[in-house]
């Protein structure tokens, strides 16, 4: 027996949502514990609404994914993929703790590069974008039970 699909609710995700032919396309998904792909595609059927003709002629959603997908940083080098916090803050240089090198990471490398950064809540079957205000309140919960996952995004002829 199959699990059913987890719904969950999304809080307005504000993005910016783009395509990575004009620099953007790159969306950071912040969880805890395991990653949920559907709570994923939940973000991208909400984020990316505009439709194409795939080559059978059938209409589909106007974006593919980039398998890897890399976010290049300059604190901690390239970030392929999924990562935990402590995989990441092993990366940076510096005597700080595991948790203040992630909170740098992701406020100069992310936050204040307008990439997005979309929490997925698995207990609570909630998603939302996080700003730097949210970001430090997760940080505080959840401590080094945080992951991250690199996505990026394109047309769908583009892949």
């Amino acid at each position: 027996m199959t699990n059913p699909k987890k719904s969950y609710q999304i809080k307005e995700l504000k993005g910016p949502f783009g395509y990575r032919r004009h620099g953007g396309g790159i969306v950071i998904y912040m969880f805890t514990e395991n990653l949920d792909y559907d709570a994923v595609k939940q973000v991208v059927e909400y984020a990316y609404n505009e439709y194409t003709e795939g080559e059978d002629g059938e209409k589909i959603r106007d974006w593919a994914q980039y398998d890897p997908s890399i976010l290049r940083t300059k604190i901690a080098g390239d970030i392929e993929d999924e990562w935990t916090l402590e995989e990441v803050t092993e990366m940076i240089n510096g005597k700080d703790s595991a948790t203040a090198k992630f909170e740098m990471l992701i406020t100069k490398e992310i936050l204040a590069k307008d990439i997005p950064l979309i929490f997925i809540d698995s207990d609570k079957n909630k998603i939302f974008q996080l700003d730097e205000m949210s970001f430090r309140s997760i940080i505080k919960k959840y401590k080094d039970k945080l992951s991250i996952f690199v996505r990026e995004y394109d047309y769908a002829d583009n892949y």
